[in-house]
């Protein structure tokens, strides 16, 4: 096996196992030595520990860097969302006509998932914004569900003079396709 599988394989161990391994092999090195004798596992410690020491420094490691790479990322998807986010004002402030309409739609009904003609061009543009997604499951033979992200909808409940444009631009340019 090669270092490449090997890094790979202790990426795939449970990290409830690795916690257990890191528990057992503390509490039986740390455990006094009258509580050991009285447990009749005085030998058993004094003849293994450094095997001990070894799975519980290994298992400890494996541990952190499980626990690090699941930290990583966490920390990536919320850089992400902020920038995304900080870009929202200005994507919601260049919306057309079409657009607008499908979140005013959402909006006036209070549900989040608007019906929509496969192949909308409103709703495409608001797909390639990330403004909304495409509902998974089934649509109707001539509509699909699209639904509003949940921090625009909650970005747009806390910001209602958006909406007020949003109708103003609706009205202005009233869109041909809705």
């Amino acid at each position: 096996m090669n270092p490449k599988d090997w890094i790979e394989a202790f990426h795939k161990v449970s990290p409830l196992l690795l916690l257990t391994v890191v528990g057992v092999c503390f509490a039986v090195l740390f455990l006094p030595q009258d509580l050991s004798a009285k447990l009749g596992m005085l030998n058993f410690c004094n003849e293994y520990r450094p095997y001990l020491v070894f799975a519980l420094i290994v298992s400890a490691v494996i541990l952190l860097c499980q626990i690090g790479k699941g930290l990583w990322g966490w920390a990536s998807q919320q850089k992400a969302m902020a920038v995304h986010k900080r870009h929202l004002r200005k994507a919601l402030e260049t919306l057309s006509g079409a657009e607008w309409c499908l979140l005013l739609e959402g909006f006036d009904k209070h549900q989040k998932t608007v019906m929509r003609e496969i192949g909308n061009s409103g709703a495409q543009a608001l797909i390639n914004k990330g403004i909304v997604s495409e509902a998974r499951g089934q649509g109707k033979i001539f509509t699909w569900p699209y639904t509003i992200n949940d921090y625009v909808w909650n970005y747009l409940q806390t910001h209602p003079e958006l909406i007020s444009r949003g109708r103003a631009i609706v009205e202005r340019d009233p869109p041909t396709d809705f």
